[in-house]
């Protein structure tokens, strides 16, 4: 008998306990029926008459959300895999609200019935949560049964068997994109910061916390950008150090050719810290296969944050010039902070969204009257745009004639992010009909949303023997967005 079955004969022997004291209804002993449900609920009031009851789900359950996995032994059930209502939807629109309000009857948290926070063993999925058996979003569970609680958090289930997971969302290979020229990448990098890049002057603003975590971190990131095998990887959330051989670009480069045996990548130097933040973006690129033709281009509109960086490049093999503009938008976080018409306006869209959209509209005039960038023709904008896929920043983009290439390759329900258990792509690659032209292809690679945030590099809050258990040094989990691969062939 393993572990989990043990421990679930141990929590129904206290349940039978408990509830044969009179703690609980009798007709909600273990011994009785229970009542058989399925997602999604037909009611807030059905789920208020179900308070305490034993329940049962014959319907296998989808894991949309294991935030919270690690730290309270939480799952988040429901029907299916949901989606955040502006991804599909207008904001505001009569679809996007009941969409909305039918995520919120169509979910659960399945409990481990453990009070400890940061137990020891994660029981999740069967034979414990380790880097090498995960538990994703989107995988299932089945013959779920336990006792159903109203909270003020959400409803609950306290379970009374062991449920039994199937990998219904397995990890994949790279996306095989088909054949192309060039292949561009996009990656939210997760707060790399690597100190004084000698390393020392730990912890940093954001990101590891010493330099064993910074390791953990960048050797995950490279195993990712390797496997993409891309020739232009635009990034975020790099640390805004500059471009020394101490910086965090200088020192991923440097990383990802000594993993290749080769000098394979050459980062883009802008000179100095793009603005004032404290992450920029970055850029780099496979000089074999593209030369830099151009001076980098900084957008210093006071509008950005994150100035966006741009460059011309030039492809060897054909000799066709473009421009990639790389980008991390407004946040929706900070929301205090958010005056006028970037407060919140209840449609879906969250706070600053007037701000990104504004963000949006300058990117769109700079690369259309800056002579440099207007004069290459193919442009591709690719970045974290903090804006899903059918909200007001991402339609500045369309109604000026630039397509999505993630929806447009992967279709309506593509995602590379969850946030509260709701799927959706922030992470976006827009190309103007030039470029789009010269597109044969676009895909995420599913490595880091559906992963549970205890397999990250982070060591803190977790015994020594989770430290080992929870890492490899491989490419799930190295952020929490997921990587756009784009494959370009031009004539």
């Amino acid at each position: 008998m393993n572990k989990l079955s043990q421990y679930f004969l141990l929590i129904l022997s206290l349940t039978v306990s408990v509830l044969t004291t009179g703690c609980a209804e009798q007709s909600n002993s273990p011994s009785a029926e229970p009542v058989v449900l399925s997602l999604p609920f037909t009611s807030e009031q059905q789920i208020k008459s179900l308070h305490g009851k034993r329940v049962i789900f014959h319907q296998p359950l989808t894991v949309i959300d294991s935030y919270n996995l690690h730290r309270f032994g939480e799952l988040t059930l429901a029907s299916e895999r949901q989606y955040v209502p502006t991804n599909l939807y207008l904001p505001g629109s009569a679809e996007a609200q009941e969409l909305q309000q039918r995520n919120q009857l169509n979910r659960i948290q399945l409990l481990d019935l453990n009070e400890q926070e940061y137990p020891a063993e994660i029981i999740y999925p069967g034979e414990g949560l380790r880097a090498d058996n995960t538990l994703r979003v989107g995988d299932q569970v089945i013959a779920v049964t336990g006792i159903l609680q109203v909270e003020e958090e959400g409803i609950t289930l306290q379970p009374l068997s062991q449920p039994e997971f199937i990998r219904a969302n397995p990890r994949l290979p790279t996306p095989e994109l088909k054949d192309g020229d060039l292949r561009i990448a996009s990656l939210n990098v997760l707060n790399l910061f690597n100190g004084d890049g000698q390393g020392g002057e730990f912890p940093t603003p954001r990101g590891a916390d010493k330099a064993e975590e910074y390791q953990r971190q960048l050797d995950k990131l490279v195993a990712s950008v390797t496997a993409m095998d891309a020739d232009i990887i635009g990034l975020m959330e790099l640390e805004n150090d500059g471009f020394d051989k101490f910086s965090a670009i200088a020192q991923l480069t440097q990383a990802l050719n000594q993993a290749a045996g080769e000098n394979r990548y050459a980062f883009v130097d802008a000179g100095g810290p793009l603005g004032d933040d404290v992450i920029a973006v970055g850029l780099l690129y496979r000089p074999q296969v593209i030369s830099a033709i151009s001076a980098p281009m900084i957008n210093s509109d006071t509008i950005f944050d994150r100035p966006p960086l741009a460059q011309v490049f030039q492809h060897k093999g054909s000799g066709e010039v473009f421009t990639v503009v790389v980008n991390h938008f407004k946040s929706k976080g900070s929301c205090h902070k958010a005056e006028g018409q970037d407060k919140d306006q209840g449609d879906g869209q969250g706070c600053f969204n007037a701000k990104r959209e504004t963000q949006a509209n300058r990117l769109i005039e700079w690369l259309d009257t800056e002579p440099v960038l207007k004069a290459s023709g193919n442009q591709l904008v690719i970045g974290d745009l903090n804006a899903y896929a059918k909200e007001d920043p991402v339609r500045a983009f369309i109604s000026e004639g630039y397509k999505d290439l993630v929806g447009t390759f992967s279709g309506k329900k593509a995602y590379s992010y969850v946030y509260r258990g709701q799927s959706g792509y922030i992470d976006h690659a827009l190309a103007n009909p030039q470029m789009f032209a010269r597109v044969v292809d676009a895909s995420v690679w599913h490595i880091n949303a559906d992963e549970p945030r205890a397999l990250d590099y982070n060591t803190e809050n977790k015994t020594p023997e989770q430290v080992q258990a929870l890492y490899a040094p491989d490419s799930y989990r190295g952020s929490d967005h997921d990587p756009v691969l784009i494959s370009i062939k031009f004539d």
